[in-house]
């Protein structure tokens, strides 16, 4: 047993015996016994596993059992590993949960429901033909809103930035017998739509579209029964901002069962006309006909 605590030692530097200064026969010694510095072969850091690989003919040390951590045992530690942060950070989430539904609601709209748990308070655009609209998911990743359907069958996609769409579609009969005019716009811009009521049986302006989403796409929206077409018209209000400048939108216009989007530029007077109003009037015309531009 002497040798074998003498080799121990060596490997683990803390020979005092002697033992270090031995040469061996390896056919590479000199002389005086030293080692020729050209056969020197570099070992790893880990020098341990390499002299246990080492056939001395020698009896090998006695395991040596290492001690555990004071006072907590190994199934206690794995308990409190698997106990410990169970609910994953949004990146680390699957996304296959990523769901779009819509369903009919009353008046000729569709409820659409978007859940999606890896895109908390993201923004994102809700597309439903011409039509699009800006809004933004809750802390939850989810997002319930009612659009208007401009066709019976009402294809909606709802769209992340630089993602594929998510794509549903919904069976809507009472839009069927419904007219439609959609007052599109971006942000800030001055534009309403306006309708007179007076003799006609005008139905109610309908706002859509997050305002709080930077460069938000929203839309005002006048439905009404089919074939009744009361006076509306869109106003743009003379502000600081667009005195003397051109205001330019689109309407979408769903008439006799056809839809059609329509491009219209508003003329604005100069910047002593600050809080008029310029309007242009919109024809309830099947979507074949054309919308001239507006000056004031």
């Amino acid at each position: 047993m002497q040798n074998a605590d003498r080799l121990q030692a060596f490997f683990s530097g803390n020979d005092s015996s002697g033992l270090a200064e031995s040469t061996f026969d390896t056919g590479q010694a000199t002389a005086q016994g030293q080692v020729d510095p050209a056969s020197v072969v570099q070992l790893s850091a880990d020098t341990a596993g390499v002299a246990a690989s080492v056939d001395t003919g020698l009896p090998g040390p006695a395991p040596v059992a290492l001690p555990a951590a004071a006072g907590v045992s190994l199934s206690d530690r794995i308990a409190r590993l698997q106990s410990a942060g169970t609910a994953l950070p949004p990146a680390q989430m699957s996304c296959a949960a990523t769901s779009l539904s819509l369903a009919p609601a009353a008046g000729g709209f569709v409820d659409v429901v978007l859940s999606a748990p890896c895109d908390r308070n993201a923004d994102l655009t809700v597309r439903h033909g011409a039509m699009e609209l800006s809004y933004r998911t809750d802390g939850q990743g989810s997002l319930e809103v009612t659009i208007p359907a401009l066709s019976p069958d009402a294809v909606v996609e709802v769209e992340f930035p630089g993602r594929d769409p998510l794509i549903a579609n919904v069976s809507v009969p009472e839009a069927e017998g419904l007219d439609r005019v959609v007052l599109l716009s971006r942000g800030t811009l001055p534009v309403s739509l306006s309708v007179a009521r007076a003799g006609t049986s005008g139905g109610e302006i309908r706002h859509f579209g997050d305002v709080t989403v930077p460069g938000a796409r929203l839309a005002q929206v006048l439905t009404v029964p089919r074939g009744s077409a009361p006076q509306t018209r869109v106003e743009a209000a003379v502000t600081q901002d667009d005195c003397g400048r051109w205001v330019h939108g689109q309407t979408i216009h769903v008439v006799a069962g056809g839809q059609a989007a329509r491009d219209f530029s508003l003329a604005m007077p100069g910047c002593d006309a600050i809080g008029d109003l310029v309007a242009l009037p919109l024809r309830w015309e099947p979507p074949a006909a054309t919308l001239a531009d507006a000056a004031p």
